[in-house]
C-alpha cells in the first residue's frame, strides 16, 4: 500500500492495529483480519485500474467501499469484533437504524430463547454470522438483511441453528414492517395492473 493511504480499518477497534508491517503477527479473529485486508486490497486494485493509476484517487473510492461493508459489531459479545456486514450498519441508529445495539442483542436472544427447547442456553452460546445470503440481502433494494443463527451446542461446538423458523434472522419489529410495505407494494402493483 503507498505511504499515503489511509488504513481504512483504523478506528474500528480502538487501540488494534488491523494493518501491522509484520504479517506473521497472530490474527485474533481467525482469518477475519487477514479477509478484511485481502477485500481492501482487492478493492484497491480495481479501483487502481479503474481510475488509470491515480492511486490516492483509487484509495478514496476502495476506502468508501470497504467502509460500506465492513465494521465493527458487538452482536456476539461484549467486546467489538470487525465483520463484514456487521448488523449495527443495517438497523442501529448510529447507521439510521431504529435499534441501539444491545437491543439488537437482546432481540436475538429473546428469539432463540423463544423456542422452548432453547430457553435455557446462555446468553453467551448464542451467535449471528453473516453468510452469502446476508452479502446478496445487503446489495439489495430494500437493504435489510438476514444473518444466520448459531448456537454453542452442549459439546462446545458452534453449529447452526436448526430451527426453521430461526434460519434467517432480522430484528422482528423491521422484519414486520418490511414484510408490510412487500405486501402494501404488491397490492399496489395488483390495483395497477388490475389483477
Amino acid at each position: 500500500m503507498d505511504e499515503g493511504v489511509v488504513n481504512p480499518l483504523q478506528g474500528f477497534l480502538p487501540g488494534r492495529e488491523f494493518f501491522p508491517s509484520n504479517a506473521r503477527l497472530p490474527d485474533k479473529q481467525l482469518g477475519v483480519e487477514s479477509a478484511a485486508v485481502s477485500d481492501y486490497n482487492r478493492l484497491y486494485e480495481a479501483w487502481y485500474l479503474n481510475t488509470n493509476g491515480d492511486s490516492d484517487l483509487a484509495a478514496k473510492q476502495a476506502d468508501r467501499a470497504f467502509k460500506a461493508t465492513w465494521g465493527a459489531t458487538s452482536i456476539n459479545g461484549q467486546t467489538k469484533q470487525l465483520t463484514k456486514y456487521p448488523i449495527e450498519k443495517a438497523y442501529g441508529k448510529e447507521y439510521g437504524g431504529y435499534l441501539e445495539p444491545d437491543e439488537i442483542r437482546n432481540a436475538l436472544i429473546s428469539d432463540v430463547k423463544s423456542v422452548p427447547k432453547y430457553k435455557d442456553l446462555e446468553d453467551d452460546d448464542i451467535f449471528l454470522q453473516y453468510d452469502h445470503i446476508t452479502a446478496r440481502e445487503w446489495g439489495s433494494k430494500n437493504g435489510y438483511p438476514t444473518y444466520k443463527v448459531l448456537i454453542r451446542n452442549k459439546q462446545g461446538v458452534i453449529e447452526p441453528l436448526p430451527e426453521p423458523e430461526l434460519d434467517r434472522w432480522a430484528p422482528q419489529r423491521l422484519k414486520d414492517k418490511t414484510q408490510s410495505q412487500e405486501s402494501k407494494g404488491l397490492e399496489i402493483r395488483q390495483n395497477k395492473f388490475g389483477k
